[in-house]
């Protein structure tokens, strides 16, 4: 890694059973506040894998929806919300590039298509 002579080597939570990540650094300070937030967040119990968002969100909409578990109505909502809705215009976005301000623009895009001022979440 040509420039990054600091290497943060750390734990995910669960103690020794926690998988191995580094992560390296071209500045001792980056490095050293890099570990100390994983140590905060670890001790804090607000750890989120780096690597979360690096999944589509269409990749994560499936499989939120293959695990979901409700009504076979409610189930069919949230499916057809997702397929027409969120799909086409956030479905190529890795969950860490979706932000307010996206999730804001489909609500708008609903409501000047003609839905409810308030559609129901997929995530509730």
């Amino acid at each position: 890694m040509s420039g990054k002579r600091w290497t943060v080597r750390y734990r995910e939570p669960g103690g020794r059973t926690g998988r191995q990540r580094e992560k390296s650094f071209a500045r001792k300070k980056d490095a050293v506040d890099f570990a100390t937030k994983m140590e905060g967040d670890k001790r804090e119990n607000i750890y989120v894998d780096p690597d979360a968002g690096k999944v589509s969100l269409r990749r994560y909409a499936d499989d939120w929806l293959a695990k979901k578990t409700a009504s076979a109505g409610t189930l069919e909502s949230h499916e057809r919300i997702v397929r027409l809705h969120v799909v086409p215009h956030l479905g190529s976005k890795m969950i860490s590039q979706v932000t307010a301000a996206h999730i804001e623009g489909l609500y708008a895009r609903w409501r000047r298509d003609g839905a409810a001022s308030t559609p129901s979440s997929p995530g509730t």
